[in-house]
């Protein structure tokens, strides 16, 4: 064998080694962990028990990581403003979101926000915040079955003001009309609030999360239904749960933490599991229970899996209602 050629083959062979170090790196259990001197939390929940929750979190992190935590907390019912600035994070650990479900499911409803859902990493879900199914008190029906009963004589309309179209809420009770045998017919109305629902001759029912309803209740509006598995009975103790009436909850309205795409769970670890402790902490429990927030049993294994299969139940749940164009 010629020298040149002996040359040109360990060129090659030298070369080759450092493309596949190179691209191997990243997977490298040595490779150089960036370092992270500070956590923003970016917090897109809308209600105020939700917030104060976030706002707990932020303010016992810090001593439990060693380092400062920033929250940022948007407006109310701006999860998917605060999910779009979550997927401009570099993915190295030091942005986390704090968003509703529905910020990462959007997209298969409305082809309008800016981000698609796989920018965002699922890491662990929080709590799951279920929503009531409200009317006026001179609706004529007092729960779930009087209400299918009479939405068999005359059909029935439930309004929403979302600004970005169809709700994670709404198609919650999209599938229990579905799998009660009733059709319930969706109307966009921007000037819609539980008090105007009371003298409003074009809206029969709509949604509020179950925390809302407590002051409600003395201005001529009561709780037909609360979209929920099971949930803490003090927020609603007359109502049933949808699995008392044999009925399955599809979809769930649950919060949890997100990352950026590709963010690997070791460098959120930490922030994950010092999260979970707090969550269990006395003042915790009881901003939950204010606000009827169920806590759930995921944890940062089990989580991905189940928001994973959330989107799965919603692209499904849309295309058996034939919304899925």
């Amino acid at each position: 064998m010629t020298r040149p050629l002996t040359y040109y083959i360990l060129f090659l062979a030298v070369t080759s080694l450092s493309v596949a170090m190179m691209v191997l790196a990243p997977f490298s259990l040595f490779a150089q962990q960036p370092k992270v001197t500070s956590l923003t939390l970016i917090s897109g929940t809308a209600s105020p028990s939700s917030k104060e929750l976030a706002q707990h979190l932020s303010r016992r992190l810090p001593e439990l990581l060693k380092k400062p935590v920033n929250l940022k907390s948007l407006p109310s019912g701006t999860g998917v403003p605060a999910a779009g600035l979550l997927t401009q994070a570099p993915a190295d650990g030091s942005t986390l979101g704090i968003l509703p479900l529905e910020a990462s499911i959007t997209r298969i409803l409305t082809q309008s926000t800016p981000y698609l859902a796989s920018e965002l990493t699922g890491l662990l879900i929080l709590y799951e915040e279920p929503y009531a199914l409200i009317a006026s008190s001179h609706a004529p029906f007092d729960n779930l079955s009087q209400l299918a009963a009479q939405a068999q004589k005359t059909p029935l309309t439930l309004g929403y003001n979302s600004p970005t179209g169809l709700s994670l809420p709404i198609l919650q009770a999209l599938s229990v009309s579905k799998q009660m045998g009733f059709e319930l017919k969706a109307k966009f109305s921007n000037a819609l609030t539980p008090e105007s629902l009371i003298n409003d001759s074009n809206i029969d029912l709509m949604l509020v999360p179950l925390s809302e309803t407590f002051g409600l209740l003395q201005k001529g509006v009561k709780v037909v239904a609360v979209l929920a598995d099971d949930f803490q009975r003090q927020c609603a103790p007359n109502i049933e749960s949808l699995s008392d009436l044999g009925l399955k909850i599809e979809i769930h309205n649950f919060t949890a933490i997100y990352g950026p795409a590709f963010l690997p769970l070791r460098l959120s670890a930490d922030a994950l599991d010092h999260m979970l402790d707090l969550l269990n902490t006395p003042e915790a429990s009881a901003i939950m229970e204010r606000g009827c927030l169920t806590r759930t049993d995921y944890n940062s294994i089990s989580s991905p899996i189940a928001l994973a299969q959330q989107y799965e139940a919603h692209k499904n749940l849309l295309k058996s209602l034939g919304m899925d164009n």
